[in-house]
């Protein structure tokens, strides 16, 4: 019987470590619940998958609260040099409340476009929403006046063993 429950923790912390689901409230990612397009990016040698932020483009993610939404952001860039300041919004599809997220930017050795693109990459930046208890619906979209195209992740927090 001992042997039976050591390989049932076992197969249980392997199963955890496998989705990211921890007992910490970590982070695990989030697929956008709607979004206009994507690209990849190779960041630190590993291919991932943002979704595209601009004028033409936004996403929109249904998150269960209460929880915490992390939005992870890196900016397109038009030369190595630059360090452009950039914001997005984040919308409340029931409330109709909007929170404008400001970062700065400047260029990252780490990451590069898939497709080898001309452009550069921003540095990450990452901005944590509370999100309040039931079902919530949010909206990133950068403001209308806005012509920056910004490369978004989502992951939300976890909370399975609290």
């Amino acid at each position: 019987m001992r042997i039976m429950s050591k390989i049932v923790l076992l197969s249980a912390l392997i199963l955890f470590a496998q989705t990211g689901l921890c007992a910490d409230g970590s982070f695990v990612f989030l697929k956008p619940t709607t979004f206009d397009q994507s690209v990849k990016l190779t960041v630190s040698g590993k291919s991932r998958q943002y979704y595209v932020v601009d004028r033409e483009s936004r996403l929109t993610v249904t998150i269960s609260g209460p929880s915490e939404l992390k939005i992870m952001s890196r900016l397109e860039l038009h030369s190595q040099t630059a360090t452009p300041d950039y914001s997005f919004e984040v919308t409340n599809e029931e409330t109709k409340k909007t929170k404008t997220v400001h970062h700065s930017s400047k260029y990252s050795e780490k990451s590069e476009f898939a497709d080898k693109s001309d452009s550069f990459l921003g540095v990450l930046r990452s901005k944590v929403i509370d999100i309040p208890s039931g079902t919530h619906t949010y909206v990133v979209h950068v403001p209308e006046s806005s012509s920056e195209r910004v490369f978004v992740r989502l992951s939300q927090k976890t909370n399975e063993f609290t």
